[in-house]
């Protein structure tokens, strides 16, 4: 997980994020349900898939994922199915596990977040209701390395929705939106370190992958 403590969001955001914030992440799942490609389709896109979610694979196992083999693999056609859907690079989604928890699905912060891609329980609770998530348990449905990398995916595309811009929705997925929205709206400068580091180990990842193909 980031080594900074997550600060908390200011008090009576958990309302206003389930009150107006999902309302919008209602219509980004109505609009990415019409434009995603759940699946690969033809025999070409399931080969790409498939060897996509080995270079996936291989950067988790390569940094210790605390998965056996099969949960790893689950772990890494999940990344990249996931990141297809929602037109986010795999790379991408593999930095911010690097950074948010190290990539170690129990890890845990001060404030609450948990799993690899660090979601608070009351951010997952509203995620998991918006895509319909069957048998949800809370606590225990989010600490399924599975079901926290499809929370955190569809979180990060929300994000990225909302602000425009990838810089910005990283800091919204560190910070918190509400943070990120008073800064733009008092035109004051949003805390970019978080984001930064995310991009960068992207970049790293996917000159891996080349040197991988």
């Amino acid at each position: 997980m980031d080594r900074q403590q997550k600060k908390a969001e200011p008090k009576g955001w958990g309302e206003r994020l389930r009150a107006s914030q999902f309302a919008r992440i209602s219509s980004l799942y109505l609009l990415l349900s019409f434009t995603s490609t759940h699946s690969p389709g033809g025999a070409e896109d399931q080969v790409l898939h498939r060897a996509e979610a080995h270079r996936v694979y291989s950067v988790l196992k390569s940094h210790g994922a605390d998965l056996g083999d099969g949960a790893a693999w689950k772990v890494a056609f999940t990344i990249a199915s996931e990141s297809r859907k929602y037109s986010l690079d795999p790379e991408l989604i593999l930095a911010v596990i690097r950074v948010e928890s190290g990539f170690r699905r129990r890890a845990v912060s001060s404030a609450g977040a948990r799993g690899f891609m660090q979601i608070r329980p009351f951010v997952a609770d509203a995620l998991a209701e918006e895509l319909g998530v069957e048998k949800w348990k809370g606590i225990e449905s989010l600490d399924d390395p599975v079901t926290n990398v499809k929370l955190g995916v569809f979180y990060l595309a929300y994000l990225k929705q909302r602000f425009g811009d990838l810089r910005l929705a990283l800091s919204a997925y560190r910070w918190g939106p509400t943070k990120v929205q008073s800064r733009l709206e008092a035109a004051q400068s949003v805390p970019r370190g978080y984001a930064e580091r995310v991009i960068k180990f992207a970049a790293l990842y996917r000159r891996q992958q080349r040197s991988f193909l």
